[in-house]
């Protein structure tokens, strides 16, 4: 019997089948619980194994979300067993790893909300479709975590500083602006969706399988729009190459775009340690590879997981809904987590 949270079906064509991953928690925004990610790790294996799947697609159920991240309200339930929350941050790392070195075609169909761990599962496909309605986000910093699921590896290698940007501010981008920095690759139509897959079913497996995925891909494509964040490389760029979190919001602080006010007055807002520690790992991370970033990301949420803020985060943001979290520094006080506390995050 299926886990239903998560559905697996294999879509026969003539000439091999397709393996579809449906995430079935449209209430929840299809965010990801230990049980998807463990399911969807075995599953994926076995479909390597078969010669007959030549090519895997996921998708979101419903019209709102491809997946809204990890569960983090579970986290939150769980705060006085840490174990447990561990265990649950473990298996969607090993997720992760396993869908970087996936060896057939993995087509990500972001439908919706995308945001953390749901681009843990989308952004290193080797096909990555949004639609009108695709919205991203790594917006960890505002719930006193880090952008984890290997974001200090793709963070940082998105167009100019947008990567950094995107990590330590948790904004949340449209299409047009996930193509621009690289998050995605093309938009298709929402209602062609169902087209596509019957199309990718009926392809003719006995060719080089990227190249008839891609242009099929390509005959659904839509043409770009401009992209907000294309008109802000300078200042982001200027800002964002600083070195440490006080001189970034220098430079935003003297820019006098009303860009730069908002970024500068929204960081003001999040976590000063989850700053402090998000810039680290998009440090250390541009030279590390995917594997080396998915170990740091282990070593880092042991850390976050005993500490205040996340928990308080949660509270705020998901709980509550007061918005008005208490952070360990207050927001704003940089000052007051030192180098080395930050540095003991990666030990």
């Amino acid at each position: 019997m299926q886990n239903q949270e998560i559905l697996f079906e294999v879509l026969q064509g003539a000439q091999g089948g397709i393996g579809l991953i449906t995430l079935n928690r449209p209430q929840a925004l299809n965010a990801l619980t230990k049980n998807m990610c463990v399911s969807m790790y075995q599953q994926l294996h076995t479909w390597k194994e078969m010669d007959e799947v030549k090519a895997v697609v996921v998708r979101g159920a419903g019209e709102r979300a491809f997946c809204a991240g990890g569960d983090i309200r579970m986290a939150y339930e769980n705060r006085n067993d840490i174990s447990n929350i561990e265990s649950f941050f473990a298996h969607e790392y090993r997720l992760n790893t396993f869908i970087y070195h996936y060896p057939k075609p993995y087509i990500a169909l972001m439908d919706g909300i995308t945001m953390g761990g749901g681009l843990g599962i989308s952004v290193q496909a080797s096909h990555r479709i949004a639609t009108e309605r695709s919205i991203f986000a790594m917006p960890e910093t505002g719930i006193g975590l880090f952008p984890d699921v290997g974001a200090s590896y793709f963070l940082p290698r998105l167009k100019e500083k947008t990567g950094w940007y995107l990590g330590l501010a948790g904004v949340t981008i449209d299409v047009s602006d996930a193509i621009y920095t690289g998050l995605a690759d093309v938009q298709i139509d929402s209602k062609s969706i169902e087209n596509f897959l019957m199309e990718m079913k009926n392809i003719d497996w006995r060719e080089d399988a990227n190249t008839k995925i891609q242009s099929l891909i390509s005959s659904f494509k839509m043409p770009n729009l401009a992209s907000k964040l294309s008109q802000m490389t300078d200042m982001l760029n200027q800002a964002f190459s600083a070195q440490t979190m006080e001189e970034i919001l220098l430079r935003l602080k003297n820019d006098e775009s009303s860009e730069a006010k908002e970024i500068y007055e929204l960081l003001l807002t999040r976590s000063p340690t989850s700053l402090k520690v998000t810039l680290a790992s998009l440090q250390r991370g541009q030279n590390m590879t995917f594997d080396a970033c998915m170990e740091m990301n282990r070593v880092m949420i042991r850390h976050f997981l005993k500490g205040n803020d996340f928990y308080e985060g949660v509270r705020a943001m998901l709980i509550d809904k007061d918005k008005n979290p208490q952070w360990r520094p207050a927001a704003g006080r940089l000052d007051e987590v030192s180098e080395s506390e930050v540095s003991g995050y990666f030990i």
